[in-house]
């Protein structure tokens, strides 16, 4: 749906180098009404809020659309060459983090992009330590079981040895050689 129109279109470019110059809303209106339009400091702040608003919208269609070919490039660099290891990527999001930071500063939509891309990383980081932590236990736990089968093994092996028939010397030699293994 389109807007109306507004008294002040026809005053857009030069509302815009008004405002690049660092005038004031008063000297602004000041300057309109000699060129015949009269309008309320409010509506002249709402026309500028507009634009600002609608200039930001048109940034960041190009912001994206500029991301969009990157993507296409990085599909197609991909495509020729293997794709790089996670760390590496981590490595490429904590650069763009902090340029995101320091643009961050006078664009709060940025400092919030930024801090939630920090977070997916440090997610990221925490859940792969949490996993190699994890699969330490699972390799301790299968040595452990290992060791207990192997205990159970040579304790029934030895059961059956003093069960037995033979000598007492020859029992203790089988019993040796159950537990040099």
């Amino acid at each position: 749906m389109k807007a109306r129109p507004n008294k002040l279109d026809p005053f857009a470019a030069r509302i815009d180098d008004w405002e690049r110059e660092g005038k004031t809303l008063a000297e602004m209106q000041a300057d309109l009404r000699e060129d015949g339009c009269k309008v309320a400091l409010s509506s002249l702040s709402e026309f500028l809020a507009r634009k600002r608003q609608e200039l930001a919208e048109r940034e960041m269609f190009a912001v994206i659309a500029s991301g969009g070919k990157m993507n296409r490039e990085l599909d197609a660099a991909f495509a020729a060459n293997p794709a790089p290891e996670v760390e590496r990527l981590i490595d490429i999001s904590k650069t763009l983090i902090m340029t995101l930071q320091v643009n961050g500063r006078a664009n709060p939509k940025l400092l919030n992009l930024a801090n939630s891309m920090q977070q997916t990383v440090l997610d990221y980081v925490s859940g792969k330590t949490r996993a190699a932590l994890e699969g330490e236990k699972l390799k301790q736990g299968e040595r452990k079981l290992k060791l207990l089968e192997e205990a159970a093994e040579r304790a029934s092996k030895t059961e059956a040895v003093l069960d037995s028939n033979l000598s007492s010397d020859d029992q203790a030699k089988r019993i040796r050689e159950i537990f040099k293994r």
